[in-house]
């Protein structure tokens, strides 16, 4: 919206001024016009989400009830297994089993990758409503300020279930490098999950 508004205040009536003025075609014109609009919408994408911040959702359609899957969600191993090779944690064989619990904060360090440095990362467990399924934590700690997230599982049958992810995160001028990264690890979590449903030892971690 901020990189529109720009364009269409100042920009665009720029075009319509050198369209009547100066003997161009159409063509000409109209591709100035697109390739100038495609750069103040990624100029005001970048700003929006450095201003706002920026949200990923990803939802995947699982071969499992919906009460199956919200008993596994709440569990630490399904946790580590579906976040496993993307991201580490410090202390996780000190934390608490079923994980989620409504009030609950964990404080930890967290490695992107598995490598690189540690960085503190605080986890509290804002809301977990087991009548509809949705669970809402607040995280920030190291490059982040802002990691609201909410989980969600949704019947579709008696042996199907649509269960979804929403961020909404902010990282200041990294913000889009972050979104990036929530956008690739987030579909890796929906391809664990339907890895966690079919395996038979589901629990193994590095």
């Amino acid at each position: 919206m901020y990189g529109a508004l720009i364009f269409l205040a100042g920009s665009l009536p720029v075009f319509a001024l050198v369209f009547a003025a100066i003997r161009i075609s159409h063509e000409v014109v109209l591709a100035w016009v697109s390739q100038n609009l495609v750069q103040y919408l990624i100029a005001g994408a970048f700003i929006g989400c450095v201003s706002d911040g920026a949200t990923v959702r990803v939802s995947s359609k699982l071969h499992a009830s919906a009460d199956e899957v919200w008993c596994r969600l709440l569990t630490k191993a399904s946790f580590l297994f579906i976040t496993q090779r993307m991201m580490t944690f410090s202390n996780h064989d000190t934390w608490s089993d079923p994980l989620f619990s409504s009030g609950m904060s964990i404080s930890t360090h967290v490695r992107f990758f598995g490598r690189g440095p540690a960085m503190p990362h605080q986890i509290r467990i804002a809301r977990v409503d087991h009548v509809e399924r949705e669970i809402d934590t607040e995280e920030s700690g190291g490059l982040v300020s802002t990691w609201d997230h909410r989980m969600r599982v949704t019947p579709i049958s008696a042996d199907e279930s649509l269960y979804a992810d929403r961020i909404h995160l902010h990282a200041h001028w990294l913000t889009p490098l972050v979104w990036l990264y929530a956008w690739i690890y987030y579909r890796h979590r929906h391809k664990r999950w339907r890895a966690l449903l079919t395996a038979e030892q589901p629990t193994r971690f590095p």
